[in-house]
């Protein structure tokens, strides 16, 4: 999604726009409307909604204050997202998580 909204900048700026507008779109939409679309694209889930996550629960344990805002509006405007290396074979590694799910849930004869 962001490198598909980079590809329509035609300056490092409006690269840097575009990439910022698609993160906002499935994201924070910016107050009041935080969470309105929750999309649980590539990479989202990893790079935005667990640090979010681990930073709120850290601030419910330390009393630390954590700027939520901030943080939102910081990842929107890190145009980057992590790097991940695909499965060489989905189906198959989809296929052999499916298996060892079902064998853990069946009782032992």
């Amino acid at each position: 999604m962001v490198n598909f909204a980079k590809q329509h900048g035609s300056t490092p700026t409006l690269k840097k726009f575009y990439a910022a507008s698609a993160k906002r779109i499935v994201t924070i939409w910016g107050p009041p409307v935080n969470d309105y679309s929750c999309r649980v694209w590539s990479g989202l889930v990893r790079d935005f909604y667990i640090p979010r996550m681990q930073a709120i629960l850290e601030e419910k344990k330390t009393g630390k204050k954590f700027d939520l805002a901030a943080f939102e509006q910081n990842w929107v405007d890190n145009a980057e997202i992590s790097k991940i290396k695909p499965f060489e074979n989905p189906v198959e590694t989809a296929a052999r998580l499916v298996n060892e799910a079902i064998t853990e849930q069946l009782p032992s004869l």
